[in-house]
């Protein structure tokens, strides 16, 4: 009888050990959340004053604006495709007109890496629009470059 009193004292302990640790774990969790995804001044309530609501109208056109520049990958991702689509064609034109698809797609992909803040993304983009520029400079007749 000892032995299993001694067995259920010892379960116990353990679920407690283990709903102690579970919430610092929890604890721990939530605050390294905090400390990496600080909450936003729109996250927190605020009092519904004349300056508020005008606030919070300009948080939803800053909002609409954000959500729009998300948008600016998927045009990007578009202009891309067809660039490489056309410059891999046999038609000079063609070409010519890839390059300036990947010029857009160049301008394109850098406002959104401005907006995400990926600053090697509008290097690699400004090092790709050069090339672009140059894929255009060779690909015009000779009489045309002087």
């Amino acid at each position: 009888m000892f032995r299993a009193v001694a067995a259920l004292e010892n379960i116990a302990l353990r679920s407690e050990f283990t709903v102690w640790f579970g919430s610092q774990l929890l604890a721990l969790r939530s605050g390294l959340l905090t400390a990496v995804f600080p909450l936003k001044s729109r996250d927190v309530a605020q009092p519904a004053t004349k300056t508020a609501v005008r606030s919070e109208r300009a948080d939803g056109a800053c909002a609409q604006l954000m959500d729009f520049l998300n948008l600016l990958q998927w045009p990007g991702m578009i202009t891309s495709v067809v660039a490489a689509w056309l410059v891999a064609s046999q038609s000079k034109r063609r070409r010519q007109h890839g390059f300036w698809w990947f010029l857009a797609s160049n301008v394109l992909w850098s406002v959104w890496g401005w907006h995400d803040g990926a600053w090697a993304l509008i290097v690699l983009q400004v090092a790709l629009a050069t090339l672009n520029i140059r894929g255009l400079r060779k690909n015009e007749p000779a009489s045309r470059r002087s």
